[in-house]
């Protein structure tokens, strides 16, 4: 799975080649750096440049700019630090701290409204709810991710969804729709110019055929891939390619290919310290080596095996990252109910705007009506409407404090609404007299 850190807030992307000549620049740059935003910007580039091949580096540098921004009150490094954080995790197995982390940066991303900042969130938060097996919640967070990058054009973003789109239909075994995705990420990659997004299309079409048991096709699209990961210096997905053409060469009964590529494969993750890609390698070799015969070699990966699975499916992070979940879905129940809450009050005040300006009209009317001969009886009938109008009004306006002062006490509701009453009624009757005597002099004028 394909990650973009909350960090593209700024309209900077991140997402490119890891040469060395870019590392050693930013190095450079990063020493040159005073303790200000530039530096947290800096710091989050260079964390990106080692995420794929040594996530503990990226982890380190990520905590550094985190505390920085916590320093200077830079509330959006804070944010796409927790993201870099939480992509560094995740590619160290730890999918509880991946999450939190992820959650994090997310809520402080709503708080201060970065939509990329969001964007990027919910769409690592699905892949990581895709390696723990939760495929279709990975998929309705990334399809969400995906939306947002199509609103803000964000090519390079589009790209990674189709890719982690496509991979979850995989893993589903929806296959044509898997490979449609996937297809349509590698052509927009190639256009981009990105060798890591086409390395990794390209492997993800070899992990598709393969579960197809096309395994020549497979192979193909595996060995195209190669060469632009070795290029990005993108060692995890190498991983995967390279445990995938063991898995082929291993049904093919071409067993001396099949032991190099998963020792391969094996070898990098160990070096990177990638434990997901540690655990999936030996898996392989353990059954490789039991098949085979060889007792001790399949003993010792299976012990290795154990310890990558405990530290990545512990019952204790299984229930993390449950929790997590449990915690992150009553945020969101809540942020629904608070646009609930505030739609519910708009559509109120319209309707007091309402009511007011049908008042207003109704009085202007009513003042004009009596302008010309008209009936006592009309008059009091009239001037008894408005009272009543102008009373609801007040009395649905100032309701909800109403009960907030009396603590919903019946008795000191009707007080308080009697006294309004008490005051409304004698402006009443002094208005209509005046209206009265007002149209009196005008009927007959001579009249004291």
């Amino acid at each position: 799975m394909k990650k973009i850190v909350a960090f593209m807030l700024l309209g900077i992307s991140l997402i490119g080649n890891a040469q060395t000549n870019k590392t050693d620049s930013l190095k450079q740059l990063l020493q040159n750096e005073k303790k200000d935003t530039n530096r947290v910007l800096t710091l989050v580039r260079l964390g990106r440049v080692y995420l794929d091949s040594k996530p503990d580096t990226t982890l380190l540098l990520a905590i550094q700019g985190f505390s920085l921004s916590q320093q200077i009150a830079f509330v959006r490094g804070e944010a796409a630090c927790l993201g870099t954080m939480a992509d560094a995790y995740d590619n160290l197995g730890n999918y509880p701290k991946a999450l939190e982390n992820y959650f994090r940066a997310l809520t402080i991303n709503e708080s201060i409204n970065n939509s990329r900042g969001i964007r990027s969130n919910l769409g690592a938060i699905g892949s990581v709810y895709v390696e723990q097996g939760e495929y279709r919640l990975g998929l309705e967070y990334t399809f969400k991710a995906k939306a947002m990058a199509e609103k803000d054009k964000n090519e390079g973003a589009i790209d990674i969804y189709l890719l982690n789109i496509g991979d979850d239909y995989r893993h589903i075994r929806l296959f044509d729709s898997a490979k449609i995705y996937t297809q349509q990420s590698l052509e927009l990659a190639k256009r981009l110019d990105d060798a890591d997004l086409i390395g990794t299309a390209l492997n993800n079409l070899g992990q598709i055929y393969s579960a197809m048991n096309e395994n020549a096709v497979a192979l193909k699209y595996y060995r195209l891939g190669i060469p632009y990961l070795q290029n990005a210096e993108d060692d995890d997905v190498q991983c995967e390619t390279y445990l995938g053409m063991a898995k082929i060469f291993s049904k093919t009964a071409q067993l001396d290919s099949c032991l190099h590529y998963a020792g391969l494969s094996f070898s990098i993750a160990q070096n990177d310290r990638l434990t997901k890609r540690i655990y999936e390698a030996s898996i392989f070799l353990t059954d490789h080596y039991k098949t085979s015969r060889n007792i001790d070699s399949a003993f010792a990966y299976q012990q290795i095996t154990m310890a990558t699975k405990d530290s990545l499916f512990s019952e204790d992070k299984v229930k993390q990252v449950q929790n997590l979940s449990f915690q992150e879905k009553l945020r969101q129940q809540e942020i629904a109910e608070e646009k609930q809450k505030a739609e519910a009050e708009r559509k109120n005040n319209l309707q007091l705007i309402g009511i007011t300006a049908f008042i207003i009209t109704f009085i202007l009317f009513f003042l004009l009506f009596v302008s010309r001969r008209t009936k006592p009886r009309t008059i009091e009938f009239f001037g008894i409407v408005s009272l009543l109008l102008v009373f609801e009004f007040i009395a649905l306006f100032i309701h909800p404090y109403i009960e907030k002062w009396t603590h919903h006490t019946p008795v000191y509701m009707l007080l308080i609404l009697v006294g309004i009453a008490a005051v409304l009624v004698p402006i009443h009757h002094k208005t209509e007299k005046l209206i009265k005597e007002k149209l009196a002099h005008r009927i007959h004028p001579g009249r004291p």
